[in-house]
């Protein structure tokens, strides 16, 4: 049966390794299914200590599986890796360990390799729910240290206890020897302790100058039968496309009215000018295609594996509007950064380390994200947005042959569509004069009632897929319709292109951002005018699907929360540094010393101006924080040092604290001083001439012991007994002292 100590240091070390496994599980290799381990091994701990203590036998076999263990190490490190094959190892450690008695250097070490668990987590990307984690880690290791303390003085007292006997022949019960009792006052103490270590940790963490943590990261793929941004677009797949509701992008627009932007939103990522047996594929262009500004959109700023902000900038291509956004990005795709079109200017910020953005150098205003890990960032970016006259579009030669060289000409009109859908263009387009006219036929037709959209792919033929689609099917999703409409544009030899990125965005009234979701992955057509440029043309129609599931609704909404609990960790915590400290506490000063003078304002009677102080959201939390502090500390600690406490003492203790008093006096009376030292010192220090009168001193102080601090009951008839012992003491002393 166990005892309290040992039940309290089996429940806590049991946390401590729970915690060690659930940083692992917040690395995505692992997931949650590696939980399983440390649940099933805390069930069976009470079964492997009673084999190790019992059976020699499977002390035999461990030993033996030691040995065996450590000799394949080398191959696991081969075979796994430096990184797995170390996790490998600490995981054999805390089993065998827990599956074993244990001493108190065993408990050492278990409470290590959890904590080399947490470290192992820290350097594999987890997510966010490693913030909690290590704050769960940092209590459980506290009250396991406190319970192994706990344990080995009450197993020690037990193994070693005192004989003593009382003046009247009676045994007396050593000082743990009845099992501990944690009262309430105990458990208050180690929680206090506790969120003490939280609040200190959290302190230490804001206000502290740190090494830029950059090998959180992680690289992973969309799956290709869910929306997302691929390299390439394949026709030939076979599949119905499943909407992935999973929120890839957070928004603002700082210079926005209330935050809202009111144009169109397209995420622009790259642009997939080859297309060759049914495959839509990116290539670099000899010449931009666009007007004569764009000759240097190489131009870039590169801080290649410095910490310091990343950026890169261009020559702006036309007197249009310039739109603003801050973005963060939990895995930015290797085809391009996301950016409202035409991207203009992007400077990265929190510092990365390792982390480059270049212009891609097809200019196609594709910028490219160079990490040697992650990428994850977060970045402002300045896009123009282009607004074309169509009358000036209409009037732009279509003389390509000067505009282009021939090889680019010859890359962005190739089309392999058939002679019936050819006369089928013709007829679409015949009315049209201009290329201007043409293309906006062609999007007409596509986007119109002849048309369906729909997430299944149609039972397309191996070749010719588009020609199938424009004369049979005329459904499918924006893949077909913007292939379509480009091949349509290059039958009539007007260069087009399609371009891969994101449309939309949900507004989030309660932060003022904007959530771009995987399912908002699509694909545009870009057309050439010569003098203009490239411009959009979109010929999907619209989709008619909702999302009725309510489930898809949840999870939608759960994936909105865990963009932002990653954008939190990654700027607050990951990304979090010194130049960050200094700005909040500016920011900080900044607003008290506006609030005071706003405070001078209102409080004059010759001013009629009212102002209200911006109190930002870091302000907001400061002040939440001292006041939930300073409330604490004022009702807490005249409540502790009250003398009604909320835990009073029993009677019993009350009779053995009356009587330690009475001692004291008595011995004060005699000339022997208690002040200020502990029961053990002073009675160290008794005179040999009161040798004989020691036995019944020190059996009143171990029943003070036992009953103060250790909840041993004192019957009253012992009390008395006691009781009449320190007069028999106090004339038994006056009769001996010199």
């Amino acid at each position: 049966m166990l005892n309290r100590p040992s039940l309290f240091l089996r429940i806590s070390s049991a946390m401590v390794i729970l915690a060690g496994f659930m940083a692992m599980a917040a690395v995505r290799e692992f997931g949650m299914l590696f939980l399983i381990i440390p649940l099933t091994l805390i069930l069976l701990t009470p079964v492997g200590e009673w084999l190790d203590k019992k059976s020699s036998a499977y002390r035999i076999i461990s030993k033996g599986i030691i040995i065996s263990f450590f000799c394949f190490i080398p191959l696991l490190w081969l075979t796994l890796g430096i990184l797995k094959g170390v996790i490998t190892v600490i995981l054999f450690v805390i089993i065998f360990i827990q599956l074993h008695q244990k001493t108190e250097k065993n408990y050492y070490y278990l409470f290590l390799m959890a904590f080399f668990l947490l470290v192992a987590a820290s350097a594999q990307a987890p997510e966010p729910i490693i913030g909690p984690v290590m704050l769960i880690f940092l209590v459980s290791a506290i009250w396991a240290f406190i319970a192994l303390r706990l344990h080995l003085d009450a197993e020690r007292s037990l193994a070693t206890p005192p004989v003593l006997i009382s003046n009247q022949g009676l045994p007396i019960h050593p000082l743990f020897n009845t099992p501990i009792r944690f009262d309430r006052g105990l458990v208050f103490s180690i929680s206090t302790v506790s969120i003490i270590a939280i609040l200190l940790t959290t302190l230490i963490f804001a206000t502290t100058p740190r090494l830029e943590a950059g090998f959180l990261g992680r690289n992973n793929t969309l799956d290709t039968v869910r929306t997302g941004i691929n390299r390439s677009v394949n026709l030939n797949q076979r599949a119905l496309l499943f909407e992935d509701p999973t929120a890839v992008m957070r928004v603002t627009f700082p210079d926005e009215p209330n935050g809202q932007y009111t144009g169109e939103m397209y995420w622009r990522v790259t642009t997939l000018s080859h297309y060759f047996r049914s495959q839509w594929e990116h290539i670099a262009l000899r010449d931009s295609g666009t007007s004569n500004t764009a000759n240097s959109l190489l131009g870039r700023i590169r801080a290649p594996f410095q910490s310091a902000a990343t950026a890169a900038e261009r020559t702006k291509s036309g007197n249009w509007r310039i739109v603003r956004q801050r973005i963060y990005m939990d895995t930015v795709p290797i085809e391009g950064i996301p950016c409202l079109d035409l991207i203009w200017k992007i400077i990265l910020q929190g510092t990365p380390r390792g982390i480059n953005v270049i212009w891609d150098p097809s200019k196609d205003f594709t910028l490219l994200l160079q990490s040697m890990g992650e990428r994850r960032i977060t970045y402002e970016a300045w896009s123009e947005i282009p607004t074309f006259d169509p009358q000036r579009l209409r009037d732009t030669p279509a003389n390509y042959d000067n505009f282009l060289r021939k090889k680019d000409l010859d890359l962005l009109t190739y089309q392999d569509l058939l002679p019936e859908t050819q006369t089928l263009i013709n007829n679409i387009t015949q009315n049209a004069k201009t290329p201007y006219d043409k293309a906006r036929a062609i999007e007409l037709w596509l986007s119109g009632t002849n048309f369906q959209y729909s997430l299944l792919m149609p039972p397309l033929p191996a070749t010719h897929q588009i020609d199938a689609f424009l004369q049979r099917e005329r459904r499918g999703h924006c893949e077909l319709f913007a292939s379509a409409m480009a091949l349509m544009l290059r039958s009539l030899g007007i260069p087009a292109r399609v371009v891969s990125g994101f449309k939309g965005g949900e507004w989030n009234a309660f932060d003022g951002s904007y959530t771009v979701r995987a399912r908002m992955a699509h694909l545009w057509v870009e057309a050439l005018f010569p003098s203009e440029g490239w411009v959009r043309f979109d010929p999907s129609p619209r989709s008619d699907i909702e999302e009725t599931s309510r489930l898809r609704k949840i999870a939608g909404w759960l994936s909105g929360i865990s963009l932002r609990a990653k954008m939190f960790w990654y700027q607050e915590v990951v990304r979090y540094n010194p130049d960050i400290q200094i700005k909040r506490f500016q920011d900080l000063s900044l607003n008290l010393i506006q609030w005071i003078q706003n405070k001078e304002l209102e409080e004059s009677p010759k001013s009629n101006v009212h102002t209200s102080f911006p109190i930002n959201r870091f302000l907001k939390i400061s002040i939440a924080i001292l006041a939930g502090i300073l409330a604490f500390f004022l009702i807490v600690r005249p409540w502790i040092k009250n003398k009604n406490t909320p835990w009073p003492l029993t009677e019993d203790q009350k009779r053995a604290q009356l009587l330690y008093f009475r001692l004291c006096r008595t011995l004060t009376r005699l000339g022997i001083s208690p002040q200020n030292k502990t029961p053990q010192e002073w009675f160290a220090q008794l005179p040999e001439n009161l040798a004989s009168v020691k036995t019944p001193i020190q059996e009143l102080i171990h029943t003070y012991l036992e009953c103060r601090f250790g909840r041993r009951t004192l019957p009253k008839e012992q009390y008395h007994r006691l009781l009449r012992n320190i007069r028999e003491l106090r004339k038994e002393g006056r009769a001996i002292s010199p």
